[in-house]
């Protein structure tokens, strides 16, 4: 779980696997530019593998946690003790009706 080449690998139990999904492209208009540009196409694929590797088990492999690791943490500590959020969270809060699209990290850095 401790792993130097895993993100967010200080947060992980013993009993925890992680597969990581990131890009890496032009910033912009909150992350809209990297999302359709192939990002929520590359999230789909992987949600339909999980979902297929677990409906074939007898046994589920445990509860599937799916985060979003912060990018500020990323742009200034080490990977492996970056902070994360919660996915469905940080989708809840993308939809807000108010228009406030900010959340914090664990770590408390501001997000948009």
């Amino acid at each position: 779980a401790d792993s130097e080449r895993c993100v967010a690998s200080k947060i992980m139990t013993n009993s925890m696997c992680r597969l990581v999904v990131s890009a890496k492209g032009q910033g912009g208009y909150g992350g809209r530019k990297i999302w359709e540009g192939g990002y929520d196409l590359v999230l789909q694929s992987v949600e339909g593998a999980i979902n297929e590797y677990i409906s074939q088990r007898d046994q589920c492999c445990g509860e599937v946690e799916r985060e979003i690791v912060c990018y500020n943490c990323l742009a200034l500590h080490h990977h492996n003790v970056a902070k994360t959020l919660n996915y469905e969270r940080v989708l809840d809060t993308t939809k807000r009706k108010d228009g406030v699209c900010t959340i914090r990290c664990q770590r408390g850095c501001l997000l948009n």
